[in-house]
């Protein structure tokens, strides 16, 4: 009988995976038990267990995020593999509460797959969203949103960007016309670390590793104001490793940069972003004079954007 210890594929000896055909040459198969060890630790750490401080969740955060993004790999459907290479984290409860994470109940679970919903019902269109959750049943939501995908035995491979369009690749992989088919399929298990899913992570031994840069996430605003709100708005939650394909969200990239003391070359150099740009966008940093209370209710534009920024992380 065969052995049910986990196993993971390397991902190098796989050919025309994003194709239908199968592949050329048989897979090395590796029991990888011990390898997602780590990984469930730190995701079932509650908020209380990682610490209080900013930095203590940030620390944490980093840890998920070198994993999820450097020694994993999603699998659809058994034939298409794909790299995380933009994520964003969402955690609400203890001393971490973060009004922006959704809070459904399905993100009190840890592991699984977490389709964007409202009002019990899954989100469509261009809100439909994809997460991981790393939540705790009695104390706290938490969700791993998958905004960037690349397959993964093609580090030149343009990047399939945005929450949307990654779950209309599952869905396309998956022959489902919607969420609600591909949940209720037989073959579908909410869990990440299912064997046989139509959804599912591998760890990969074809590591490729590439620097994370980390900024705030994408699309929040002070459309409502309170303490927590203006607290969590740029936290810099977002991580992507692939900054030159990056068009979501482009000034927080840069601004991160600069924050990190990277000069307007390396900027430009590591964005692929032109110098006007950047330097306007920094230019807008560093002369904002104005509170976050001024942002409250506006639509961020590019220019709101920068300077929100600087009104909260420079105050």
């Amino acid at each position: 009988m065969e052995s049910l210890k986990r196993k993971v594929i390397d991902t190098d000896t796989i050919e025309s995976i994003s194709g239908s055909s199968a592949p050329s040459k048989v897979p090395k198969i590796h029991d990888v038990e011990a390898e997602f060890k780590e990984l469930r630790r730190l995701m079932e750490l509650a908020p209380d267990q990682i610490g209080s401080t900013a930095a203590e969740f940030h620390g944490h955060f980093d840890k998920i995020a070198t994993y999820l993004m450097n020694s994993v790999a999603m699998v659809v459907n058994d034939k298409h593999y794909y790299r995380l290479v933009e994520i964003e984290f969402y955690l609400n409860g203890g001393k971490h509460p973060d009004v922006f994470t959704h809070s459904d109940k399905d993100q009190k679970t840890c592991g699984e797959w977490y389709f964007h919903k409202m009002n019990g019902s899954y989100k469509g269109g261009s809100y439909k969203g994809l997460d991981i959750t790393f939540g705790r049943r009695d104390t706290c939501f938490g969700g791993i949103l998958i905004r960037g995908i690349q397959l993964s035995n093609d580090p030149t491979a343009i990047i399939i960007e945005g929450p949307c369009l990654v779950v209309d690749q599952v869905l396309k992989h998956t022959n489902s016309k919607m969420i609600i088919n591909l949940v209720n399929n037989a073959s579908f298990s909410k869990s990440i670390f299912s064997e046989t899913s139509l959804l599912r992570i591998v760890p990969t031994k074809q590591k490729i590793i590439r620097p994370l840069i980390k900024g705030p996430r994408v699309g929040l605003t002070l459309k409502k104001t309170d303490k927590e709100r203006v607290d969590y708005l740029m936290k810099e939650y977002r991580y992507l490793n692939i900054p030159e394909q990056h068009s979501k969200g482009k000034p927080y990239i840069i601004l991160a940069l600069h924050r990190q003391g990277k000069t307007l070359q390396q900027i430009c150099d590591i964005t692929k972003t032109k110098q006007i740009h950047a330097s306007r966008y920094i230019d807008l940093y560093e002369k904002n004079k104005n509170t976050p209370e001024f942002f409250i209710g506006k639509t961020l534009n590019t220019n709101l954007m920068c300077e929100i920024y600087a009104a909260i992380r420079k105050g």
